[in-house]
């Protein structure tokens, strides 16, 4: 099994690696060639090339490829559809975490660390290519409440409209923010690394005062359930 990530040494990559260890899932890191989180935006600039990378990037998987970061699926699910002869299935940590969920429910116990928590999940605006139906089952799962609004970020045009992405991101956050989460759930990295380095900007867009809603990954929330340590700024363990 092999785990496709924008960047093998990110907390996301090895968190999910972690995850997949504790089930007995050995897997290997290996980076996806859209490694400036523009998903399909990157194909726009040249397909051919793009192909080709991805192409390489499928002779490093065996069999299976997992991907943590919600635009890398989408991608890779167009560019699949271009290489006829790659034989390669690909999956979502949610599709893995749930098709091996008699093994993860045990390790959650009797009292869910996430019993009392209300989060909002926030998918990229790619997310309507995908349905997040598995991501809401795991959190459930997982113990956690979560507004089922569809929340969408579209934190990947940053590179292309700053300010735009700015403005709209912080409607979202704040839309979600307003219905009195706890924490919010991501499984796509750009909404993930926007929402965590751009929260002073949003404050300051929305006119808004400070505010500190954690944001996780859905291998973190996991990992969290099921007694796991996770980063330092993260929720500590004993707050649940």
């Amino acid at each position: 099994m092999t785990i496709l990530t924008h960047n093998t040494e990110s907390t996301i990559a090895k968190s999910s690696q972690k995850l997949l260890h504790t089930l007995g899932l050995q897997s290997a890191l290996v980076c996806a060639p859209d490694s400036l989180q523009h998903g399909l935006l990157a194909m726009l600039c040249d397909e051919d090339a793009w192909l080709q990378a991805w192409r390489e990037c499928f002779k490093y998987v065996d069999k299976q490829a997992v991907f943590v970061d919600e635009e890398s699926f989408v991608a890779a699910s167009f560019a699949l559809q271009k290489i006829p002869d790659c034989a390669c299935e690909i999956l979502r940590l949610s599709d893995v975490l749930l098709a091996h969920k008699d093994a993860l429910a045990p390790m959650l116990g009797d009292s869910l660390r996430w019993r009392d928590f209300h989060a909002a999940y926030c998918s990229s605006a790619f997310g309507n290519f995908c349905d997040r139906a598995h991501d809401f089952a795991l959190l459930e799962l997982l113990g956690l409440q979560t507004e089922h609004a569809r929340y969408e970020s579209v934190a990947h045009i940053a590179a292309f409209n700053p300010e735009s992405a700015l403005c709209e991101n912080a409607r979202v956050y704040y839309a979600m923010v307003d219905c009195g989460i706890d924490v919010i759930v991501s499984s796509a990295w750009s909404t993930f690394s926007f929402f965590e380095k751009q929260a002073k900007k949003m404050q300051q867009c929305a006119g808004r005062g400070t505010l500190d809603v954690p944001i996780l990954h859905l291998s973190e929330v996991a990992l969290i359930a099921i007694g796991q340590a996770v980063t330092p700024h993260k929720i500590p363990l004993e707050m649940l």
